[in-house]
């Protein structure tokens, strides 16, 4: 099977955080040995609280956070499997929510980058057990070793679980993209002007006094612009992202250690190592629900 515009396309929704920041949505009520004695899961049977579950299952309209952006993906009908990145003490909760067989989920790493690297892992042993055990394809790929053999090379779409309001032109633009370029990210343009810090000039003496006066003691040199770069320049990230398999294998191979630690997306990993990355237009509405007020938000774009 082919997905949308005759490529082979999968998604992974990523969904491997605990909600840290959801703050007042989520209440912190266990810590150190509690956290390791039970599993997310268990824990959110005992408590049977909103605010104890991760944000990408807290409730919008009527059903979970992440059940809105699955929905989406799987509704497109662009894709030839969809895998989802779940932190490992809610993957037994995850699959209780699946509406279809067929779904993966993949227990998540330490952060983001882990859990994006251990999902394509497994994307790839499903791919070579596909080859091999496809008979119409083995003689054509008999000599290609690559796990992109079958599929030719899969295009790639990843998409926050917390983004719930993703559309299907989103996703479809987001493929188109990847297949010309390599990779591509939604985005909408910057509406604030952003401000880059810098370090406190010497010529500052009072730069510690500064500082206190704003509540800040000992930051001083966050508290003064160095840049106001051109808003006109400036986007917005959001999600989807997409890329061919290959060409993130090959873009992240090139990263230096340092560089690999301090990524937060996609469209990074292909930045840091000098290759291009597509805009796609994205929607304000396109909002990542992290924090208590974002999710108010989101409850007033579904009225």
């Amino acid at each position: 099977m082919l997905g949308y515009n005759g490529f082979m396309n999968i998604a992974i929704i990523m969904a491997g955080g605990t909600g840290s920041r959801m703050a007042g949505a989520q209440a912190a009520t266990q810590t150190g040995a509690q956290a390791a004695s039970q599993t997310g899961a268990q824990a959110a049977s005992q408590t049977g609280a909103q605010g104890d579950l991760p944000k990408q299952f807290l409730d919008l309209g009527g059903k979970p956070i992440i059940m809105h952006s699955l929905n989406t993906f799987l509704e497109s009908g662009c894709f030839d499997a969809i895998y989802i990145g779940m932190h490992p003490d809610w993957v037994e909760y995850m699959g209780d929510l699946i509406p279809v067989n067929g779904l993966h989920i993949i227990p998540g790493g330490a952060d983001r980058n882990a859990t994006l690297l251990d999902v394509l892992d497994a994307i790839e042993s499903d791919l070579r057990d596909m080859a091999t055990s496809d008979t119409a394809h083995i003689s054509e790929y008999a000599e290609d070793a690559s796990p992109y053999a079958y599929g030719s090379d899969p295009i790639i779409v990843t998409h926050d679980a917390a983004r719930p309001f993703v559309t299907a032109e989103m996703i479809e633009k987001s493929i188109d993209a990847a297949h010309s370029i390599g990779a591509a990210t939604v985005a909408i343009p910057a509406t604030d002007t952003i401000a880059v810090a810098g370090v406190a000039s010497e010529a500052i003496a009072d730069a510690s006094a500064i500082a206190h006066a704003v509540g800040e003691a000992g930051t001083a040199s966050s508290l003064l612009i160095r840049e106001i770069p051109d808003r006109k320049n400036l986007f917005n990230i959001q999600t989807p992202q997409s890329f061919r398999l290959s060409a993130f294998r090959e873009a992240y191979s090139e990263l230096t250690t340092e560089q690999s630690k301090n990524l937060t997306d996609v469209s990074g990993v292909f930045v840091a190592a000098e290759k291009p990355v597509a805009i796609v237009k994205g929607d304000p509405s396109n909002i990542k629900i992290t924090t208590s007020l974002d999710l108010k938000v989101a409850e007033t774009v579904l009225l």
